[in-house]
């Protein structure tokens, strides 16, 4: 008959706990039969999805700076279970140009540092049609933050030579959303 040997690490403080099912089901825990170390880390298996938060914006800003300013309402924070898990930022903005032909740019942050965007440091913008359009620019980007502090994302924005705006169409006060969801996935 095999033993189960619990041992603990010389260096280590932590408390190892097996807790029985809060069911009246029986569970079994199989351990594969090979050689090596079988890490657990808080349950997950990876790719597993941790937590999801989520916000919407109607929030209207705008903006004549050249440099990038933070977009209100688009912030969210989240606080990573694990230091190997991975964020899936996924996200839409509605913005807009006070000129036809002028140009609107975004970038994503982690914190204070800029992330998924292109050689010029912007992950979406464009030019306007109309000054009465709106366009959406989107992205899906993943992250590996390595942290287990709360780690806040956010999108920042400039404009070209007219106003930039978010939420809003260029001649008028139509408000539109803007979304952003954050997914902790287990690394």
């Amino acid at each position: 008959m095999s033993k189960v040997t619990i041992q603990g690490a010389a260096t280590g403080t932590g408390v190892f706990t097996l807790a029985s099912p809060a069911t009246n089901t029986d569970r079994t825990l199989v351990l594969p039969d090979e050689a090596g170390t079988m890490a657990l880390q808080g349950g997950a298996g990876v790719g597993k999805v941790l937590q999801v938060v989520s916000t919407t914006s109607t929030t209207v800003t705008s903006t004549t700076s050249t440099s990038y300013v933070d977009v209100s309402g688009l912030a969210l924070a989240i606080t990573p279970t694990l230091s190997t898990s991975k964020i899936l930022v996924i996200a839409s903005v509605n913005y807009s140009s006070s000129s036809t032909g002028d140009n609107a740019f975004f970038r994503l942050m982690r914190d204070a540092t800029s992330i998924g965007n292109g050689n010029s440091d912007i992950c979406f913008g464009g030019r306007m049609g109309t000054t009465g359009g709106v366009q959406a620019g989107s992205i899906n980007y993943l992250d590996s933050p390595a942290t287990t502090s709360a780690t806040t994302y956010k999108f920042q924005f400039r404009a070209d030579t007219a106003t930039a705006r978010v939420n809003e169409r260029g001649e008028t006060g139509s408000d539109y959303s803007s979304h952003i969801t954050l997914m902790e996935i287990a690394g």
